[in-house]
């Protein structure tokens, strides 16, 4: 392929890393794949500098996909001639290479290792070359709705590596997610993961448990608690969030959910706050007619109290004329007319600790569906904002055309 392509290599160095130049690849029946690519992985810009490089990548898979063994090698250099100067360091050149191996080693077990070094150079300065490691564990059970993931990584400080999102580099931690089918209508979710940069102070943890319940007649059921751990030079934060939720849907759909978050910094106890949240919608949709209700609290209380109200109606509905024409070869709804009216009431009440107002919106819009792509209308909105200060007091409205495309 000749263009912009998004290169697939191994994650720790950067999987779906971006390419423009030529990338090319070769598959054979007996599981072998052969790639190679070689173009810019960074355009020049103000804030950026022109990076170019090459990658190969050599893979063997067998038994429809479940073992595989990798070899990829990718060599990356800044060019020094339009080189944009963003930190301490200057124009650098990268080399890095993984091997990657996975298979099952047992029934229901699948395991993978990942391994690989790097070699990052100093184009225009006679400093020594920098020698790096990263390596990878990963360990997989699946049998029924049970399943167990545990991974462990390590990356030294200057692993060198492309800019993919998935790139390992000045990192060690490692993850555990256990999922359970407690019964046909019932499942537990446990999840953990730890990291910390190994060049400075500073770590992050998460811990989540997640419980859920689909009955078949009565409404959903859903539970959730976390907390999350993070350090850092000045911080130490942690976060404690609690979930409670529940939904039913039908012909009317109901949810109803509550949230509580906690924020502690043992190192700055004065930037405690804790937030709780309640969110309750429901929606009536009956022929050509929907129509829904809805209501959001959040109050937070720390140093700076705040506090908010939502209130909203909204109603819409189809009229007039005959069905429109279908384009799309797909059955329309018998309810879709030719005109649609849709409106929208909502009422925010907002507190702070010295501020406050209430504002009320009033949105309707009238579309016309000439086809299921195309709907001009006309859109009103007015807006009206009641402070506690009269004086501050404000409204505002338009009215204009809106063409609505959907492709």
């Amino acid at each position: 392929m000749v263009g912009r392509t998004d290169a697939s290599l191994p994650a720790v160095i950067g999987s779906k890393e971006t390419l423009r130049g030529l990338d090319a690849t070769y598959s054979l029946l007996s599981g072998w794949a052969f790639q190679g690519g070689a173009g810019y992985f960074q355009l020049p810009s103000q804030s950026t500098t022109e990076r170019t490089g090459g990658l190969v990548d050599v893979t063997r898979s067998w038994g429809g996909g479940n073992g595989a063994f990798r070899v990829a090698y990718t060599n990356d250099q800044d060019n020094v001639n339009k080189f944009v100067q963003t930190g301490d360091t200057g124009p650098l050149a990268v080399s890095a290479g993984v091997l990657e191996f996975s298979d099952i080693i047992a029934p229901h077990i699948k395991a993978g290792l990942t391994g690989g070094g790097s070699v990052t150079r100093q184009e225009n300065a006679s400093g020594p070359n920098l020698h790096d490691a990263v390596d990878r564990a990963d360990v997989t059970y699946n049998l029924g709705s049970t399943n167990l993931d545990l991974e462990y990584h390590n990356a030294g400080p200057a692993f060198g590596t492309l800019s993919g999102a998935s790139a390992l580099t000045d990192r060690a931690g490692g993850a555990a997610a256990l999922g359970l089918g407690l019964s046909p209508i019932a499942t537990l979710q446990l999840n953990y993961g730890h990291d910390y940069v190994r060049s400075v102070v500073s770590s992050t943890s998460t811990a989540v448990a997640a419980f859920n319940i689909t009955p078949r007649r009565w409404p959903g059921f859903a539970l959730t608690a976390e907390r999350d751990d993070a350090l850092a030079p000045g911080s130490d934060t942690t976060t404690k969030t609690f979930n409670l939720g529940v939904t039913k849907s039908g012909v009317s759909s109901i949810s109803v959910t509550g949230t509580v978050a906690g924020v502690n910094d043992i190192l700055a106890p004065e930037n405690y706050s804790t937030t709780r949240t309640g969110v309750f919608n429901y929606q009536y949709a009956n022929g050509p007619h929907n129509f829904g209700a809805g209501l959001n609290a959040s109050d937070t209380t720390s140093a700076s109290p705040t506090s908010t109200v939502t209130e909203s109606l909204n109603y819409g509905f189809t009229f007039g004329g005959r069905t429109p024409p279908n384009t799309t070869g797909v059955p329309m709804s018998a309810a879709t007319r030719n005109f649609e009216m849709k409106l929208v009431l909502t009422n925010v009440n907002a507190r702070g600790l010295t501020t406050g107002a209430y504002t009320d919106t009033l949105t309707s819009l009238l579309s016309w569906h000439l086809t299921p792509q195309l709907a001009p209308g006309v859109e009103g909105n007015y807006v009206r904002v009641f402070n506690i200060v009269p004086s501050l007091d404000t409204h505002t409205s338009f009215l204009r055309f809106r063409l609505d495309v959907n492709m």
